[in-house]
């Protein structure tokens, strides 16, 4: 039988993600949850070669965990593969995605915006993900740096290849029964003022903010409690 929990926050990974790197936030963030993980370094012998797959894959993911109540916090890339899944669940797992009680966004691009990415992203994120490799645990585990940022930053390149061939479904935007928070770093120079309002054309009952930092202000302390404050408050 499975294991049912009470609250469950799914976290979508951003490009280049592993499991592994998540960890210390996860435990930081310190909430009364079961945390799911979704990446493709989860799955063994991955193949998955468009966004459509990767979908499938997550909600099947999802649908296997027996949980009362969900939250999806999605960063980056990660945030558009979670609206994806929750359009495709609330086709086919109506029941299912009754239970999701919020819907958080960090430092995600609007679906209208995702052709404008590159498989290198840009630069800047390059290499502000490479300095949070730093943060994230890796080198005290005994790893090397250079072989760190090798796979790291392969994977990071590998993930946003997907949505080369991608073209999002253009739909009039849903008032989902679930609240959504929009959050974005004051310093990611990645994220134009229009991108939040571009947002509102694909979701409604939309919440937005800023918190301090660059794309990957959710490594600070401060702004993970400001979130970890964001799902207690929807987890009863």
């Amino acid at each position: 039988m499975k294991k049912k929990y009470k609250n469950t926050l799914f976290f979508f990974a951003y490009a280049g993600c592993n499991n592994f790197a998540l960890l210390p936030m996860m435990k930081k963030l310190d909430i009364n949850a079961h945390i799911e993980i979704l990446s493709l370094s989860k799955k063994k012998g991955c193949n998955i070669k468009t966004v459509e797959e990767m979908v499938q894959y997550y909600v099947s993911e999802i649908v296997s965990v027996n949980s009362e109540q969900m939250i999806f916090w999605g960063h980056s890339f990660g945030g558009n593969i979670a609206f994806e899944v929750i359009k495709s669940m609330d086709k086919a797992y109506q029941r299912k995605i009754k239970s999701l009680k919020c819907f958080i966004l960090t430092s995600s691009y609007p679906p209208n915006r995702l052709h404008k990415i590159s498989h290198f992203n840009s630069k800047a994120d390059e290499m502000e993900l490479i300095v949070q490799l730093k943060a994230m645990s890796y080198i005290k585990y005994g790893f090397e740096m250079d072989s760190i940022k090798t796979i790291v930053l392969d994977r990071f390149r590998n993930d946003l290849m997907l949505l080369e061939k991608y073209i999002p479904k253009f739909e009039k935007a849903k008032e989902y029964d679930f609240p959504t928070h929009l959050i974005y770093g004051t310093e990611d120079i990645g994220i134009e003022v229009d991108y939040v309002s571009e947002w509102e054309q694909f979701i409604e009952n939309l919440t937005t903010s800023k918190m301090k930092g660059g794309h990957f202000f959710i490594n600070q302390s401060e702004n993970l409690l400001n979130i970890r404050n964001i799902i207690t408050k929807y987890f009863s």
